[in-house]
């Protein structure tokens, strides 16, 4: 028996049906001529396939590029080209082409003769015969190339994103219509958007501040139109997805096509607003210090008038009897002056002599006498909230108190009526950066909270300034003076405000490890003495009120005007074996010898001088660290009779006992 050819067998049906399928199909005899030189001249690849998925006809570019001959690829299908992961997709682009007729841009892969996988994109009609869909031409075209450079170019654009996504600046292009066409991490982080919620948004109605977002649309615009050239560097802020607005600054450039036209920018830009921040804090300091200079004179002359007035007093007080009505005068007098002293304090503060003489120190026990003392017959309360635990902060403990009182003053006059101050204080440990002002490190931080009406934000930078108030009464010094104190503890204030909520300061002061040193009871008594004392001054009425307090107090007293007379004067007596017993020195003397200049020389001849600096204004190091200038003590101006006696006294038994 005849063996069976069983591939010939399977192939001839299907070439009759194939055969008859494109007779069914074909043109009218008489285009045929026309349609076949189309056909087979097409430039991409045509196939005549039938409702089955067969091919049916095929042009001569079809055969090209598939590498099969006309005759294999009649028998033939679909499915014999292309992967099986495509074949699902394939059956359903044919049903769209079953419902609507017609597709196109059908993209996918078809395999050649050789193994080869080649990248197609497909567009197809249907082939309708009355009625009835019994097939499809599909015209393919070769995109393997296309595919290629399109990947190159992915490939270029990753590593062009990723040559942006490491610079530590923002990376932004903007097209002309205000778009943003491309931004990289930094842009991102900064923003704090993701990528995809900035791509294809229009940047000045999303990232501007409002009140310049026409303005600079229109800037934008006349660069677009090349009316204007790119500024090389500008500041503008722009707004994050928190709502906080940073500032950033910029160098642009223009993006061009090949014809030369402007198409948009591309933009570097650095975030700047912890930068911005220091050059305000700086210039805060700057103008601190300008006034200084004009505060320190003023409050050393206004200290030394009050060093007479007070003087005075003390005598006039020493003198008249016990039961006279005059010494109640005198008393409310006294009073009288040692609050303009508090004024003079103020001043102080702004001058290089506001320098603090720091001792170990509770903040907490400061917060709660402040509160106790300061909101006397107010309608405000004040509710503190101190650790057990609070760390110890090296702190002149009246400068703090005036901080922290005024930083309450402000916080009552801020609720008329009335309400709740909240002051908390808390341990904490600042990373690098954290506070842009502050190194890392511990900090004892104080946060005091009103329910008050609020800051205006056109304010907020305004409120550390000397001599700014909105306040009908008040001189402005307040904060100023607080913002002063706090810098000059190595600290930092910072506020934050809500209009018609309140406001809340928040204060950074350095902790320390050292313990706080018990607190010895006052002593209130006047110390009389013996002993010659120099007493150094450029004002007569000081040199003579202080004299004869002195000598109310049992010393001997010699004067002299500056800093030569009495060089002179001590060395005399020294010499004629009639050695003072302390030098009194006032550190400034305008146009002669002051105390730091005249204790150096003396030093040079007799060691073991014994000298107290005396001012109502010095350089910061004097008063602050006056042992390490050779004084032995400090008398700051005007002094009451009690300190002066106690420090004199002191200052002198120690020198019999040497």
């Amino acid at each position: 028996m005849k063996p069976v050819d069983k591939s010939k067998k399977k192939r001839n049906p299907v070439k009759i049906v194939a055969h008859r399928r494109r007779a069914a199909s074909l043109p009218p005899k008489e285009s045929d001529e026309k349609y076949r030189d189309l056909f087979e001249n097409a430039i991409d690849p045509i196939f005549i396939v039938d409702a089955n998925l067969n091919y049916m006809d095929v042009n001569k570019k079809a055969v090209e590029v598939l590498g099969y001959t006309r005759k294999e690829l009649l028998n033939m299908s679909i499915i014999d080209v292309i992967p099986p992961e495509q074949i699902p997709k394939s059956q359903k682009e044919f049903e769209t082409l079953r419902k609507k007729g017609a597709y196109e841009n059908f993209t996918g892969r078809m395999r050649a003769k050789d193994g080869r996988w080649i990248e197609v994109e497909v567009s197809s009609s249907a082939i309708v015969k009355d009625g009835k869909l019994i097939g499809s031409r599909d015209i393919v075209r070769d995109i393997t190339i296309r595919r290629q450079m399109e990947e190159e170019l992915r490939k270029e654009r990753d590593r062009a994103q990723l040559y942006l996504d490491v610079a530590g600046v923002i990376m932004i292009v903007i097209d002309a219509s205000q778009t943003v066409t491309l931004i990289n991490k930094k842009g991102c982080e900064i923003l704090g958007y993701e990528s995809s919620e900035i791509v294809g948004k229009n940047w000045f109605d999303l990232f501007i501040p409002e009140n310049v977002k026409e303005k600079t649309k229109s800037v934008f615009a006349k660069l677009m139109t090349g009316d204007i050239e790119p500024v090389e560097y500008f500041e503008n802020a722009v707004i994050t997805k928190s709502g906080e607005e940073r500032m950033i600054a910029w160098h642009n450039t223009y993006l061009k096509d090949f014809a030369g036209n402007i198409t948009g920018t591309l933009s570097s830009g650095q975030d700047i607003t912890d930068r911005k921040k220091m050059e305000e804090e700086l210039l805060k300091i700057e103008k601190l210090e300008s006034i200084g200079i004009l505060a320190g004179g003023l409050a050393h002359d206004f200290n030394n008038l009050l060093a007479a007035v007070l003087g005075n007093i003390t005598l006039a007080k020493m003198y008249a009897e016990p039961d006279e009505h005059v010494v109640e005068r005198l008393k409310e007098a006294e009073k009288a002056t040692l609050r303009a002293k508090d004024l003079t304090q103020q001043l102080l503060t702004f001058s290089r002599g506001g320098a603090p003489v720091k001792e170990v120190a509770s903040v907490g026990s400061i917060v709660k006498d402040s509160c106790s003392f300061t909101l006397r017959g107010s309608n405000v309360k004040c509710e503190c909230t101190v650790p057990d635990n609070l760390w110890p902060v090296e702190l002149d403990e009246g400068q703090i108190h005036q901080a922290i009182n005024n930083l309450i003053i402000n916080a009552d006059q801020a609720m008329p009526q009335g309400g709740i101050i909240r002051i908390q204080c808390e341990n904490i440990t600042l990373d690098q950066g954290e506070v842009p002002s502050l190194p890392q490190g511990d900090y004892v931080k104080l946060s005091i909270l009103d329910e008050g009406i609020g800051i205006p934000k056109k304010y907020i930078d305004k409120i550390f300034d000397p001599y700014f108030t909105t306040k009908q009464r008040g001189s402005g010094l307040g904060l100023a003076t607080t913002y002063s104190i706090v810098k000059k503890h190595d600290g930092h204030i910072s506020i934050e405000s809500v209009v018609g909520k309140g406001s809340v300061f928040n204060v950074y002061l350095p902790a320390t490890r050292k313990r706080v040193r018990e607190q010895k009871r006052e002593d209130d008594r006047i110390f009389k003495g013996s002993g010659r004392i120099l007493v150094m001054d450029d004002e007569k009425t000081v040199r003579e009120v202080m004299g004869e307090i002195l000598k109310s107090l049992g010393y001997t007293v010699d004067f002299a005007d500056d800093g030569t007379s009495a060089i002179e004067k001590y060395t005399n007596a020294k010499s004629s074996g009639q050695p003072f017993d302390a030098v009194i020195m006032d550190l400034t003397v305008p146009g002669g010898k002051g105390g730091m200049e005249t204790v150096s020389e003396l030093l040079q001849f007799d060691p073991s001088i014994k000298a107290i600096a005396s001012s109502g204004y010095s350089n910061d190091p004097v008063m602050a660290e006056f042992r390490k200038f050779g004084f032995s003590d400090v008398i700051r101006k005007p002094c009451n009779i009690k300190i002066l006696s106690k420090i004199v006294y002191n200052v002198t038994t120690e020198q019999q006992k040497v």
